[in-house]
């Protein structure tokens, strides 16, 4: 066989892969959205209560704390930076902002709650950004140095494009001059600001829902005379709607983001903390939370009764962890935009995983919101990213 019929037989079999991929997401759409099979019994509430208490407490408090936990040790090493400058301290500041990005991508789907409070979720990361504010306004602050922005205070009285972590990875990452290891520059201050906003809002996040009236209580206690949820039913579906957002938002602002540039031949997508290196790790870590949550909601469980009564049916649990899983090998693998890589990101390899991830993640979506959620008495209605 020649080089040219072993490339050929390559992209048959691609193509192959991608069509019964399209015929499941058809198939599954065909589904009228909401509606459960007759014979399938709903969940009763102490089972969707277990749902929930296994979300919450072993996905989402805990991701909760780890932010706020990770956040304080970078406005930590910030600080470090500005009473010690030199090229070490201003590379562990980077490296700890690394951490601060991975911690917020475990939950940054989780915004209901206290995310929704203040409008946290996007003072922290003011994404997707397709305008560049958060660049112009970061350059502007840059350049004129005010002098009555270095508090934590004052960060919280801008705009919500300069209170986050696509600000502070702006001012961490910008190109320093000499004078930038002087312990008073205005770019290790600015940092240092905007970083203990990042730590105190997520301080008020984490104590929001662990607290005695916090968020967890208000989902636990789901029932009449609760003013959130009147029914395990309504606090479920929060959690499950919530993996839905992660999904949407995976493959709109990320996936989506990532192929229109592989196609174009583009050496920068504009992904999520692209700047600081860190687009991948986002994509990768999302996924693996959401995979986390779809896990401690026990959906794989409601998955293997739907299978049980309909036999036509029975084929979804195992295709649905095999989505997963190539999902998380394609965030780790596929090439990012760089301007050595032209040829890489539009090989058909690459090409070909960036659109598998993109038909797994809405076939995922399709399955949850038209199967699974159905069958376990579940109403879905609007996510957050509905309408934006």
């Amino acid at each position: 066989m020649t080089h040219r019929d072993s490339f050929s037989t390559a992209n048959k079999g691609r193509r192959r892969v991608l069509m019964a991929i399209l015929m499941t997401v058809s198939a599954i759409t065909a589904v009228p959205c909401g509606r459960a099979d007759a014979q399938e019994k709903p969940k009763v509430a102490p089972e969707l209560a277990a749902m929930v208490t296994s979300a919450v407490d072993n996905t989402i408090v805990p991701a909760y704390q780890f932010f706020a936990d990770v956040s304080g040790k970078t406005t930590a090493a910030i600080a470090e930076w500005c009473d010690h400058p030199s090229p070490a301290t201003q590379e562990a500041a980077r490296k700890s902002f690394h951490g601060n990005v991975h911690a917020w991508a475990r939950i940054q789907h989780i915004r209901f709650g206290p995310a929704r409070t203040n409008n946290r979720w996007q003072r922290i990361a003011f994404l997707p950004d397709p305008r560049g504010v958060v660049r112009r306004q970061v350059a502007k602050v840059l350049a004129e140095h005010p002098q009555n922005l270095l508090t934590v205070e004052a960060i919280a009285e801008q705009s919500a494009a300069l209170q986050g972590l696509p600000a502070l990875e702006l001012v961490l990452f910008a190109a320093t001059k000499a004078e930038a290891y002087d312990a008073q520059t205005y770019q290790c201050r600015l940092a240092k600001a905007i970083s203990g906003h990042v730590t105190k809002l997520a301080n008020e996040m984490a104590s929001d829902w662990d607290g005695p009236a916090g968020w967890r209580h208000r989902l636990f206690t789901a029932g009449p005379g609760n003013k959130d949820y009147q029914s395990p039913n309504e606090a479920a579906s929060e959690l499950v709607r919530t993996l839905l957002t992660g999904l949407q938002l995976v493959r709109e602002e990320m996936l989506l983001v990532w192929l229109k540039a592989a196609e174009a031949k583009m050496a920068w997508a504009g992904l999520p903390f692209e700047k600081s290196g860190q687009a991948r790790d986002v994509v990768a870590t999302s996924v693996v939370a959401l995979r986390n949550l779809h896990n401690a909601l026990h959906l794989d469980r409601v998955i293997s009764e739907i299978g049980a009564k309909d036999k036509s049916k029975a084929w979804m649990k195992g295709w649905i962890a095999k989505a997963y899983g190539d999902l998380e090998h394609d965030a780790k693998t596929m090439v990012l935009p760089a301007k050595n890589s032209a040829a890489e990101i539009a090989s058909d390899y690459n090409l070909m995983a960036l659109r598998r991830s993109r038909i797994n993640i809405n076939a995922l979506r399709q399955l949850i919101g038209r199967e699974i959620a159905p069958a376990s008495a579940l109403t879905i209605g609007f996510n957050e990213l509905d309408g934006d």
